[in-house]
């Protein structure tokens, strides 16, 4: 048995980083020790310590709290937006009732855009209220929501300014690091990972059942986390082709 290939540089920096997190908790499982590859889990280790390091920076910006306030306040104003249209299904006006209808089957389309990630959901709120705005102005007048839009758009706005600054606030250098450190994590990964293989390789060929079992199962669960990841890469890059088609 043989692990199987993955792409690291494939994966996203959390995705990569907690990949890896598993690799030293399955080794600790077993003991570096027992599988003969204590220098190279304890270089991996130290590896993975620095790329935590350096990913904790970034995702700690000190505009992350105003980001998340900004996203907060936009997300309230989204709701209260929903819930006014709702309310305009029961009005006892009919005409704002068939508006609010109208406008309801606009809000069900996009569903809760406050579940979605931040640069997802300016996007989808820029949609919605374009849509809002130039194909339903005249629901949006009878309901009397015309406030709400601008007041939506507005905060939509700020949180895709904080984002902005948060991209340009200095962190050149700290994504420059954690991209050298995952370059050397891929490669003390790659090196212990050919070792196992090796050592398998070695157990099968003079038949030690105990080493057999051991450096099986732990490559039966090792490729069963690439495959996953295999397929969430593969996945990814289906729905990027067909945007980049649709696009086109």
């Amino acid at each position: 048995m043989k692990a199987k290939k993955i792409t690291l540089h494939n994966l996203r920096n959390d995705g990569h980083f907690q990949f890896i997190e598993f690799v030293i908790t399955l080794i600790r499982g077993v003991g570096a020790a027992l599988l003969r590859i204590e220098k190279q889990f304890n270089v991996l280790a130290a590896l993975h310590a620095q790329e935590d390091e350096a990913y904790r920076k970034i995702i700690k910006s000190a505009l992350t709290a105003h980001i998340d306030k900004a996203d907060s306040d936009r997300d309230d104003v989204f709701r209260s937006l929903a819930n006014a249209i709702r309310s305009g299904l029961t009005h006892f006006n009919p005409l704002k009732r068939e508006a609010a209808t109208r406008l309801k089957i606009v809000l069900d389309a996009y569903g809760d855009v406050t579940q979605k990630s931040n640069i997802d959901e300016i996007a989808a709120v820029r949609n919605l209220l374009q849509e809002l705005s130039l194909k339903h102005a005249a629901c949006v007048a009878t309901l009397e929501l015309g406030e709400w839009i601008i007041e939506l758009g507005r905060r939509n706005s700020i949180v895709e300014t904080l984002l902005e600054e948060r991209a340009d606030e200095g962190n050149t250098r700290t994504k420059l690091v954690l991209k050298e450190v995952r370059l050397e994590v891929d490669e003390a990964y790659r090196t212990l990972v050919e070792l196992i293989d090796s050592l398998c390789i070695v157990a099968h060929a003079t038949e030690n059942a105990a080493d057999i079992a051991m450096y099986d199962n732990f490559i039966s669960r090792l490729n069963q986390r690439i495959d996953l990841l295999n397929n969430s890469i593969a996945q990814r890059r289906g729905h990027a082709d067909a945007k980049k088609k649709n696009e086109e």
